[in-house]
């Protein structure tokens, strides 16, 4: 969980510090880069990836069009889909022998 405030932090000290040119094309490289860490590490799966990748796409789409607000916008519903999935690969890579209500249930047999 840390690893996606950490994400949500930075992608909001970029949205709110002024720089010279465009805030949401480098909000956008650098929530990629993050993300593209985030799958080298194993710490989100390819599923989740691939739904990122519709998010920053369509964050892409919308900084294209000069919109940075609605641009870094869609880059914190990206950072938030981002949890959600996370927490789903959380739940997925739980064996069932490492849940101890899962143990208890089986031993009641």
């Amino acid at each position: 969980m840390k690893l996606y405030c950490a994400l949500l932090l930075c992608l909001f000290t970029f949205a709110c510090k002024p720089t010279a040119g465009s805030k949401c094309t480098k909000s956008l490289t650098l929530y990629k880069t993050q993300v593209d860490t985030a799958l080298a590490e194993e710490t989100i799966d390819q599923p989740v990836y691939d739904g990122q990748q519709r998010y920053i796409a369509k964050a892409e789409k919308i900084c294209a069009s000069g919109d940075d607000e609605a641009a870094v916008t869609a880059l914190f519903d990206a950072a938030m889909a981002l949890n959600v999935g996370a927490d789903d690969t959380y739940a997925r890579s739980l064996k069932k022998e490492g849940d101890p209500g899962a143990a208890r249930v089986e031993s009641e047999r």
